[in-house]
């Protein structure tokens, strides 16, 4: 199997069959509890790493460096393909006023609005909210806007004044430029939607370049740096072994950047493993996301008679907080998440200190409890928003 064992896997088991598994970068659970009989040895190429603060204090302003100038310009000459990644799609992360610092936010989940230059709208990275942008400030009527954060819109700008006679494409997964046929060179700039839906093209390059490798941390999605160093690993994976690689980061010395720039995911795994288990998450502790998404008239009702069951079926049942979980307690530890406006809908989270595997169900006495819930629940047994 590639990539995918989690079904499987109880195959495996049932006709005692053996599951072999192949991944460069699995699932963190799939990694704990599957044993890895591969030697731990780095994946062996060299890119060139550069510090992009270092671009800065040489007068450099654009997320362009001077060595990947030099890279592009290179292959350019030679006829072959350069492809620059950013998950980052539009122009900038948000849009905010130069006089009163206010920020554009999204009238539905209250997140900032992220601006577009290709479509001139603002878009919403959460729902589907979409907007003109305002001719004037709604709070000090400032006509003056600046555009903080990174896009792949601003990298295409930026690199259209250095290679104004180089076609540049952009491909993100809701609106892609043309690519130009095989044999006509091209910068090609794209998110993770890229190497998914142009490997062929991507495995041709002359050029692989990550605009910025640092890790972006969300403790809310928990699984975001995996999702990242697999992204960033299946586009290096794709790379031709006589193409040039170039990462840059702000903090080249990073242990995600460290362990991206020798593809080691056992490097990465184990420093991630030991974080997720600092804040008690999955793998360590398994989650089980409770969602009630019916009428508001019910919703009290609903959760209270939920939450008095999981009491009644447990001997030392916690109370209802936020505060650090005890790994060593065995018994669920439910916490409530009340409504709010970016989660509309009141959520009870259960943790199971016994942790991830795919051949151990959940406590019989918990799978009763939640099959006698109303149709009015989604239950998620494998969350990856908290």
């Amino acid at each position: 199997l590639i990539d995918s064992c989690s079904s499987e896997y109880h195959k495996a088991q049932s006709y005692r069959a053996r599951l072999i598994y192949t991944s460069c970068a699995p699932r963190l659970e799939e990694y704990s509890y599957i044993p890895c009989t591969h030697p731990k040895t780095p994946y062996t190429f060299s890119p060139t790493i550069i510090s992009l603060h270092d671009e800065f204090r040489g007068g450099n302003t654009s997320h362009v460096s001077e060595r990947l100038q030099e890279e592009i310009a290179a292959c350019l000459k030679r006829n072959e393909d350069v492809v620059l990644s950013l998950n980052h799609t539009g122009m900038s992360k948000y849009i905010q006023c130069k006089g009163c610092k206010t920020v554009f936010t999204c009238p539905d989940c209250n997140e900032p609005l992220r601006y577009t230059q290709r479509d001139q709208k603002l878009m919403c990275p959460t729902c589907t909210h979409t907007q003109i942008p305002p001719d004037t400030c709604p709070v000090c009527h400032d006509v003056n806007f600046i555009f903080p954060g990174l896009g792949i819109e601003k990298i295409a700008q930026q690199l259209s004044i250095l290679f104004p006679d180089v076609p540049i494409v952009l491909v993100d997964a809701k609106n892609t430029t043309p690519l130009p046929p095989p044999g006509t060179p091209a910068i090609i700039v794209g998110t993770s939607y890229l190497p998914h839906h142009y490997p062929d093209r991507v495995a041709h390059a002359g050029l692989i370049g990550l605009i910025t490798a640092d890790p972006i941390v969300s403790m809310e999605q928990f699984r975001s740096l995996e999702q990242q160093w697999q992204d960033h690993a299946f586009l290096l994976s794709l790379k031709s072994p006589i193409a040039s690689c170039v990462i840059q980061a702000f903090n080249t010395d990073h242990p995600f950047v460290q362990s991206l720039a020798t593809l080691d995911y056992h490097r990465f795994a184990d420093s991630e493993l030991a974080l997720r288990k600092t804040h008690s998450l999955p793998p360590t502790q398994r989650h089980i996301v409770c969602i009630y998404k019916g009428y508001y008239e019910n919703e009290q009702k609903e959760v209270s008679a939920l939450v008095g069951m999981l009491r009644n079926s447990f001997e030392s049942p916690p109370a209802l907080s936020s505060a650090p979980i005890d790994i060593s307690q065995k018994l669920p530890i439910v916490r409530l998440i009340s409504r709010s406006q970016t989660r509309p809908h009141t959520q009870v989270l259960i943790r199971l200190a016994t942790g991830y595997s795919p051949s151990q169900d959940m406590p019989k006495s918990l799978c009763e409890i939640l099959m006698k819930l109303s149709v009015d629940w989604l239950i998620d047994p494998d969350p990856r928003i908290l």
